[in-house]
């Protein structure tokens, strides 16, 4: 009797499970790192776990790995406040964003600041902020000018850690020998 492998189309790999669990580790490894003071605000390195999950992952297993780290996060003890699921719908949309803008792509740098843009406005300065004002009841123009200039300046310092991140080759190398098939566009 031949041996065959059955293998569901679509279905995922053991090479690619264990990639998203790396990655998973990865970003909570990255939660631990201290935050550097930029003087306007401070700035973390989640973004860097996040952006690679979607560069390697794609937008669908980027959103889904968005929301397991968000929920294991609180559920670990290692978010700040109480649950929120507003908040996991903002690294849901993380996910995509970081996927659709860098998932087997060239890393530009005008498409890694498009990327970063976009997930500044629509997650950081939009989704965000809405969350902020429902769970703390404060007024939009309380918290805006604050968070506009904090993400203005996390803007600029994300885009150029993410362009120097993905053009260092062995980063380039990792990433095209490990990056999964597109879920999205046909071949």
């Amino acid at each position: 009797m031949e041996n065959q492998v059955y293998r569901r189309k679509g279905a995922v790999t053991t090479l690619q499970l264990t990639t998203l669990a790396i990655l998973l580790a990865i970003r909570f490894a990255l939660d631990y790192l201290p935050e550097i003071d930029l003087g306007v605000t401070k700035m973390g390195f989640g973004f860097v776990g996040a952006a690679l999950t979607g560069a390697i992952a794609g937008p669908i297993p980027a959103m889904i790995l968005g929301a397991a780290h968000d929920i294991l996060k609180f559920a670990l003890g290692g978010a700040k406040g109480v649950y929120f699921p507003g908040y996991t719908l903002t690294a849901i949309v993380g996910g995509l964003i970081y996927g659709l803008g860098l998932h087997r792509q060239t890393k530009t740098p005008l498409r890694i600041f498009l990327t970063v843009l976009a997930v500044t406005l629509i997650c950081n300065l939009g989704l965000n902020t809405l969350w902020t004002m429902m769970v703390q009841k404060k007024a939009i123009m309380a918290i805006l000018p604050v968070r506009f200039n904090k993400n203005m300046a996390s803007l600029v310092v994300n885009s150029v850690v993410l362009y120097y991140l993905f053009n260092n080759e062995p980063v380039k190398r990792l990433i095209e020998q490990i990056q999964f098939p597109s879920l999205l566009r046909k071949k």
